[in-house]
């Protein structure tokens, strides 16, 4: 083959490859063309919709927990209980029924757990705080509750009369101090406050009736029954020291009915263990129509205790019988006035006259046989007396009675 002839073919050879090469940069830039196109082409598509979104959340308020919190806490009872069945979504994955639900549960004390047939729910805390920011408490919430579960939350608040906890049926009880509802009274009676206090009383020697031992525990503080319940569980302490001690307590935070359950059952204690601040309310709490209170009133009188507390039997005194209090007030004049068994002893004179002695007529004395539970004090409330009296008049060393012995009784001519 001639050198011409081989130039010839190279030539081709070089023609068809630059074509080939063209050819194949025309393919790639049509292909980068259409990658860029529909890039393009679907980025424009996003664009406007993206904006539009940051356009649309722009004009929306989001509303937190926490503000739906504030709102829902001064919402009434029924209030929230619409909102059980609001399904709308709020933060972190709750919805508006999960919080209505929450404050219902930290605000008027509904009883979940007894609507749910005491099941087993999580729980969440979320702090929660006033508008001012300054009373903050930890609120539960209970997630993941189904559709059928709010269905018998809901019909057990509409369906119940009283369907609130321990601390809200006591609240309750606070609020109705003037006519209670009876069907509360036996919803709380159920509880087991209730029971801790009914088995204190019963247990050591004063049953009560169920009102009064619910107006009794209504009279306090809902921290003093929580810290009481909590030490009986831990100590189970039914004696008489341990309802001392209870009533001791309610009785100062002003309970009436605990001032009378003491007047009515354990005066003993009353008048040897009491101060004289205490008795004090005692006696300014009572009046002529409670029976004992004028032999109360003259154990007082007669006691060691301070003018004030002699001085407050005295006026009592002078007030059941309708006369005024000497002035300035003596009290070896009220001593002879409502004890003259105990005023200072004078020398009986008796003066000439024509009826002989022996028509003086002397009141007969008068025996008590003692009997298996009786007490000084007792026995002064039956003769309407004193347990100083009967102590000075058959020269007791002590309080100790022995069953079968006899006591005089003293008569204003005793000495």
């Amino acid at each position: 083959m001639s050198r011409t002839a081989q130039e010839n073919i190279w030539v081709r050879r070089v023609r068809l490859l630059t074509q080939l090469l063209i050819l194949s940069g025309t393919v790639n830039i049509g292909l980068f063309a259409t990658f860029v196109y529909f890039v393009l082409r679907d980025g424009q598509d996003f664009i406007p919709v993206e904006i539009q979104a940051m356009e649309k959340s722009e004009g929306v308020s989001i509303i937190s927990n926490e503000k739906i919190l504030r709102s829902y806490s001064v919402l009434s009872f029924q209030e929230l209980l619409l909102r059980l069945e609001n399904k709308e979504l709020a933060e972190e994955g709750y919805a508006k029924r999960d919080l209505a639900l929450a404050s219902l549960v930290a605000f008027h004390h509904f009883n979940l757990e007894r609507a749910l047939g005491g099941l087993v729910l999580q729980q969440r805390k979320i702090v929660f705080s006033d508008e001012e920011g300054e009373a903050d408490m930890m609120l539960t919430i209970f997630p993941g509750l189904a559709d059928y579960q709010f269905q018998a939350i809901i019909h057990y608040a509409k369906t119940e009369r009283w369907p609130l906890t321990s601390q809200g049926l006591f609240f309750a009880l606070k609020r109705k101090e003037e006519k209670r509802d009876p069907t509360l009274i036996d919803a709380f009676s159920l509880t087991p406050e209730f029971h801790a206090v009914f088995t204190l009383f019963n247990r050591s020697g004063m049953p009560l009736s169920k009102e009064i031992l619910v107006a009794l525990i209504a009279d306090g503080e809902w921290e003093m029954l929580a810290r009481f319940v909590k030490n009986q569980r831990q100590n189970f302490d039914l004696t008489e020291e341990k309802r001392r001690e209870f009533l001791l307590e309610w009785m100062n935070v002003g309970s009436e009915v605990a001032q009378h359950l003491f007047f009515r059952f354990d005066m003993e204690f009353v008048s040897k263990r009491f101060s004289d601040e205490q008795i004090l309310k005692i006696v300014r709490l009572f009046d002529e129509r409670t029976p004992g209170f004028a032999t109360f009133l003259k154990e007082l009188l007669l006691s060691p205790r301070s003018d004030a507390v002699r001085e407050m039997a005295a006026y009592k005194l002078y007030a059941m019988v309708g006369e005024s209090v000497p002035s300035p007030y003596e009290h070896n004049r009220a001593l002879e006035r409502f004890a003259p068994e105990f005023a200072a002893k004078k020398e009986i004179v008796l003066e000439k006259q024509e009826t002989p002695l022996a028509a003086v007529i002397l009141p007969k004395k008068q025996y008590h046989l003692i009997q298996p539970g009786d007490s000084l004090w007792k026995i002064a409330q039956k003769y309407n007396t004193t347990v100083e009296a009967l102590i000075h008049l058959n020269k007791l060393e002590s309080e100790r009675l022995r069953p079968g012995k006899t006591l005089e009784i003293p008569t204003h001519n005793s000495r």
